[in-house]
């Protein structure tokens, strides 16, 4: 099979049950995919590399559209995706409150580290948007363009803080 056209394809996966393949290009920000012969090439997701990066990561089926999760009480997502900077409002650890960005420091795997960290008001722990206990970040919903996951990450480093994608819903 030869798919000529491409700019810079990466993150190749392969879903064999469905007969299909699916790339990023970098160049273009698209997530594609394409009959496992080489036809039938569609553009799935345009706009954002992240996006691509992620999906792929689960092997998620776009042809009904992106993966999605509730969004957080009040119809919006809590924490948001934007410009390689992922901003959580508030994160609860343990009694204490945290507003915390990250930024993205790479796709193999998925990685952030911790950029700013400010601690709120401890008494809104009930209300966070994500919660820190046992070396996971669990945030309940990230906007990322249109689409939002809720997103499970590991604690790789404390010096300086860093987290890995453990899982995307």
């Amino acid at each position: 099979m030869v798919i000529t056209g491409l700019r810079s394809p990466s993150s190749i996966a392969v879903d064999a049950d469905g007969a299909k393949m699916y790339w990023t290009d970098g160049q273009d920000l698209k997530i594609q995919r394409a009959n496992l012969d080489g036809s039938n090439i569609e553009d799935l997701v345009t706009g954002t590399d992240f996006l691509g990066e992620l999906a792929l990561l689960i092997g998620a089926d776009l042809s009904s559209g992106p993966p999605s999760a509730p969004p957080s009480a009040g119809g919006a997502a809590c924490a948001t995706f934007a410009d390689n900077i992922l901003a959580i409002p508030s994160v609860a650890v343990g009694a204490q409150v945290f507003a915390v960005d990250m930024t993205l420091q790479s796709f193999e795997p998925i990685s952030f580290t911790v950029t700013s960290l400010q601690e709120l008001q401890s008494g809104s722990a009930g209300a966070a948007c994500a919660t820190f206990a046992d070396n996971i970040l669990a945030i309940s919903s990230v906007a990322v363009g249109s689409q939002v996951f809720a997103v499970d990450m590991t604690i790789q480093s404390f010096e300086p803080i860093s987290f890995t994608v453990t899982s995307l819903r």
